[in-house]
């Protein structure tokens, strides 16, 4: 949801300027750099509508850079990993850098008391660069914020006692599992072990085997999710910043032709990319997409499990509940305002696009229910804020319903890609084996029944659903 300018300044040095869906950088430039350390600071202002902090939990800006200079290459900036030696000139502004492999690959900002509205703050970001990325002072900097919500540490249930396809349970019974803890979760048909059935129209939930090892992460632990899906701006950003080569296995012209009729519009011009539905959800994303966008992010793809803890926190189910945590549920039957920034839905009291209706045929603007005084049923949102957990979208999840998924240790991004465009990170699944993922949250095209947090028609996908793509699947990610 950003849309992106390059403003030229002195010293041919060139700036993105990056525009959320209630993100904005601007100002932004090198401030120094200390050639003794090989350290630089970026500084650039940062602000957001319609921030959030309660008792419960919070929304963040995860921020990071990439950087190109006279070689035509990018690199992802890795920023000092002590906080102290960055600035925020906000005094209710707090940052905390993301680590993957001892290394700063981004940070969160966010507001440190409670409190709702405008949040803004300057920001001083030190990081660490080679001799090579300061070659000759042309280059280029682009700096990225996503939206992001702060999932809190604590136990929760999946399933929901319900009648969702191949949904959770604990066996004995129908009732949801409780998870107390990221230790080892037995799979099997003893009492009180977790336990799923692997029928389905399309789809089969799984092995059901097990165990889910204590290293894959179960949402138990704390994390922050992506608030919306990836957008087609997003996803945009990402291939003008990667080679040809790479971004020639991370898009199809294919897509553009058949998505003209699903509200999707990714264009490639002489290599460079653009869409004109800058703030609709990202379709057209295979699992291998997803994996390097969030590679690519510093980021890492949710486990099937996070997703139940995302949509309740440490709520109790209602069966056959909604992510809204309702068993009720409004269609979106109309669009007002195609591909403007309010793009909404036609007909009042709708929160959710599903259902293959005429007057829609593909996703909506990420968070186009939610107003400043929207319910949370109303908005369409889950219980921790994180918005289209039910329908627009169908999301790509690790699963726990095959060896390759629960192989899946958690290890987050390093914001660099392979050289064909793949993620390359220990333990995500392979680009051989080509499963490990469940398809989560329900589509624009599919039915009602299949918006339940608990459904798990996609449980465990196969080489087919995870390679194509297909105008009802996108991609969200963790950290």
């Amino acid at each position: 949801m950003r849309i992106l300018k390059k403003t030229t300044i002195i010293f041919f040095l060139f700036i993105s300027i990056l525009v959320g869906n209630n993100i904005i950088l601007t100002n932004v430039f090198i401030l120094s750099k200390d050639t003794n350390k090989n350290t630089a600071i970026i500084k650039f202002d940062l602000y957001w509508e319609n921030s959030w902090r309660d008792s419960v939990n919070y929304d963040a800006a995860w921020v990071f850079a990439k950087i190109k200079n006279s070689s035509d290459k990018w690199m992802h900036v890795k920023l000092d990993i002590n906080a102290s030696n960055h600035k925020l000139d906000n005094p209710d502004a707090v940052i905390e850098i993301g680590e993957t492999d001892g290394e700063g690959v981004g940070a969160f900002i966010y507001r440190g008391v409670e409190g709702y509205g405008t949040f803004s703050t300057k920001c001083e970001l030190l990081f660490h660069y080679t001799d090579e990325w300061f070659d000759t002072n042309f280059i280029t900097v682009d700096v990225f914020a996503i939206e992001m919500v702060f999932i809190p540490e604590g136990p929760f249930y999946v399933g929901s006692g319900g009648t969702e396809i191949n949904h959770f349970y604990k066996y004995g019974g129908n009732d949801p599992y409780y998870i107390t803890s990221e230790n080892e979760i037995i799979v099997g048909t003893n009492s009180d072990n977790l336990y799923y059935s692997s029928e389905a129209p399309y789809y089969a939930g799984g092995d059901q085997l097990g165990p889910i090892p204590s290293s894959f992460p179960k949402g138990y632990k704390s994390f922050y999710c992506m608030k919306y899906e990836i957008t087609q701006e997003q996803y945009v950003e990402f291939l003008n910043s990667i080679d040809s080569l790479q971004a020639s296995n991370r898009y199809s012209s294919d897509s553009e032709w058949y998505g003209r009729k699903h509200r999707y519009n990714i264009v490639n011009i002489d290599g460079v990319f653009s869409t004109n539905k800058p703030f609709i959800a990202c379709a057209y994303l295979n699992a291998k997409d997803g994996l390097a966008y969030a590679d690519w992010a510093g980021l890492r793809p949710m486990t099937e499990l996070e997703f139940e803890k995302i949509c309740r926190l440490d709520k109790y189910p209602l069966p056959n509940e909604y992510a809204w945590n309702s068993d009720s549920i409004m269609q979106a039957k109309g669009i007002a305002y195609p591909y403007e920034p309010n793009e909404m839905a036609l007909n009042t009291g709708a929160n959710c696009v599903f259902g293959d209706h005429d007057s829609v045929q593909g996703p909506l603007r990420v968070g186009c229910f939610a107003t400043s005084s929207s319910s949370q049923e109303d908005a369409g949102a889950a219980y921790s804020g994180v918005m289209e957990m039910s329908g627009n979208l169908l999301e790509f999840c690790i699963t726990v319903g095959d060896i390759d998924g629960r192989a899946f240790s958690g290890q987050t991004g390093d914001g660099e890609i392979d050289s064909l465009g793949h993620s390359n990170v220990a333990n995500w699944p392979t680009q051989i084996a080509e499963i490990g993922f469940s398809l989560r949250g329900s589509s624009w095209f599919n039915l009602q029944e299949y918006c339940r947090i608990s459904d798990r028609f996609g449980g465990a996908v196969t080489y087919w659903e995870v390679n194509s793509r297909v105008e009802m699947c996108g991609f969200r990610c963790v950290r």
